[in-house]
C-alpha cells in the first residue's frame, strides 16, 4: 500500500465545503406590520418566503418605527429610532453573509447608503430594494454631495431593485447595477375564495347593497390633490348625465382618509349628489377585497409625483376589475389601453369622463378587461416575483439548488 494520506469519512466541515454548498445566513433589513401598508406589507411576505423557501438561517431587523413625515434626518424622532437599526446591524453583520435593505427612498439613500459601504468594507456585498415608484424624483432633489454619497454607496451593492421601468431607464447612467423587480401582492388563492370581513371590522364603512343593474365605480386611495380627486368627482357628474339618458345607473364610492381638506373644494356636487358619491372613510386592508368585489370599475386619476405600480391597481386587476388610470410615470406600464383599462390625460375631467362612459356603458369590454387584468397581475404575484428577487440579491431557494 502506499503511503499516500487517506481522505477521512463523513461529512466535510462547514467551513471546508464550497461555497455554494455552505447553510446560507441572510440578514433582512426592513419594516414589517403593523402597520399594514405598502411598505411593511410586501416586506413581511419577503420574510415568510425567504424562511419558507431558503435553507438558511434568516435573521430580521424590524425597522418600523412610526412616520417620519415632516421629521428631519437630525432630529430625534429619526435618530432614536436609526440608533436601535444601526445597533442591532453592526451586532448581525458578522454572522451573516447575504444582506438585504429594504425601504422607503430616504431609508434607502440613508441608512441603506450606510449600511452597503459598511458592508463593502467587511467583505460583503449588500443588495437594496427601493420601495415605491419615486426614487428618481427624490434622488434629483438631493444636494450634489448626497448624490455623490448615494452613487458611492449603490454602486458597491450587490444589485438595486428598483419597481418600475420607469425607474430604471431614469437611474441607468447614475446606477450601473439597477435591476427591476416590481411590487408583489399573495395571489396563492383565487380572489373569489378571500372570505369576507365580519361585520364588526374595523376600518370603514361596509359596501352598501348594490342594485341590479347598477355600474359602481371605485376610487381607493388617499383622498388628495394630487391623487386626482378633483377631476373625478367632477368626469363623474358629467358621466351619470350622460350614463342615466342611456337608462345605466351608476354610482362613485370613494374610499381612504382625506389628506389635505380637499373635498371642501367639491362641496357643492358632493351636496347636489350626496347619495350617488360617497365618501366612505378609510377601509381596513384585510376588508379590500370586499370592496372590490361590490365594484364594477377602478378610477385612479392620479398625477402624484412619484406614483409607481399601485398595489390598488394590481389588487383590482386580481379581482377582474378593469382599470381608468392616467398616461402618467409608471402606470402605462401595468394598465394597457384597451386591453386590462383605459387611460386617460391627468387632471383632464373632460377625457377621464369619457372613459367612465365608455366602460360602465358597455358590459362585455368590463368583462373582457376584467379577465385581461386578471391574466396580467399573474406577474405580480409574490410566488412570481420573490424568486427573481432572491437570484437578483443572491439568496438562494433550497428547492432550486436541489433542482441544480
Amino acid at each position: 500500500m502506499s503511503g499516500a494520506p487517506v481522505a477521512p469519512r463523513g461529512p466535510r466541515p462547514a467551513q471546508d465545503r464550497p461555497a455554494a454548498q455552505r447553510r446560507q445566513r441572510i440578514l433582512l433589513i426592513g419594516p414589517r406590520p403593523p402597520p399594514e401598508c405598502g411598505t411593511s406589507i410586501p416586506f413581511d411576505a419577503l420574510v415568510r418566503f425567504v424562511r419558507g423557501r431558503a435553507a438558511a438561517d434568516v435573521a430580521v431587523i424590524n425597522t418600523t418605527s412610526g412616520s417620519k413625515r415632516g421629521y428631519s434626518l437630525a432630529s430625534k424622532r429619526v435618530l432614536g429610532p436609526f440608533a436601535g437599526i444601526f445597533a442591532s446591524f453592526m451586532k448581525q453583520i458578522g454572522r451573516c453573509d447575504t444582506i438585504l435593505i429594504y425601504g422607503s427612498q430616504r431609508f434607502a439613500a440613508t441608512a441603506g447608503s450606510l449600511f452597503s459601504v459598511i458592508a463593502s468594507l467587511l467583505g460583503k456585498k449588500a443588495g437594496i430594494y427601493v420601495q415605491g415608484g419615486g426614487f428618481d424624483v427624490y434622488y434629483s432633489s438631493l444636494a450634489p454631495a448626497c448624490r455623490a454619497g448615494v452613487r458611492f454607496a449603490f454602486r458597491r451593492a450587490r444589485a438595486v431593485g428598483v419597481q418600475t421601468e420607469q425607474l430604471r431607464r431614469s437611474l441607468r447612467e447614475e446606477f450601473p447595477n439597477l435591476s427591476v423587480i416590481p411590487n408583489w401582492t399573495d395571489l396563492g388563492s383565487s380572489p373569489l375564495d378571500v372570505a369576507l370581513a365580519p361585520a364588526g371590522a374595523a376600518g370603514g364603512g361596509r359596501p352598501a347593497e348594490k342594485p341590479a343593474g347598477e355600474v359602481r365605480f371605485l376610487y381607493l386611495g388617499q383622498v388628495k390633490r394630487e391623487k386626482g380627486i378633483l377631476p373625478l368627482i367632477e368626469a363623474f357628474r358629467g358621466a351619470h348625465e350622460r350614463l342615466s339618458a342611456r337608462g345605466v345607473a351608476s354610482r362613485l364610492d370613494i374610499y381612504g382618509p382625506e389628506v389635505d381638506g380637499v373635498l371642501a373644494e367639491a362641496r357643492q356636487i358632493l351636496i347636489e349628489m350626496k347619495d350617488l358619491i360617497v365618501h366612505r372613510g378609510e377601509v381596513a386592508h384585510e376588508r379590500i377585497p370586499e370592496v372590490l368585489r361590490s365594484s364594477d370599475i377602478l378610477a385612479l386619476p392620479t398625477a402624484w409625483p412619484t406614483e409607481g405600480y399601485p398595489a390598488v391597481v394590481i389588487e383590482a386587476m386580481t379581482h377582474g376589475l378593469p382599470v381608468i388610470a392616467t398616461r402618467f410615470r409608471a402606470l402605462p406600464e401595468i394598465v394597457a389601453h384597451d386591453a386590462t383599462g383605459l387611460l386617460c390625460e391627468p387632471g383632464d375631467a373632460a377625457s377621464l369622463m369619457e372613459c367612465m362612459v365608455r366602460l360602465a356603458a358597455d358590459p362585455e369590454l368590463r368583462r373582457s378587461m376584467g379577465e385581461a387584468g386578471r391574466k396580467a397581475a399573474r406577474r405580480f404575484d409574490s410566488a412570481a416575483v420573490l424568486p427573481i428577487l432572491c437570484r437578483t440579491f443572491g439568496i438562494r431557494l433550497a428547492d432550486v439548488d436541489e433542482a441544480q
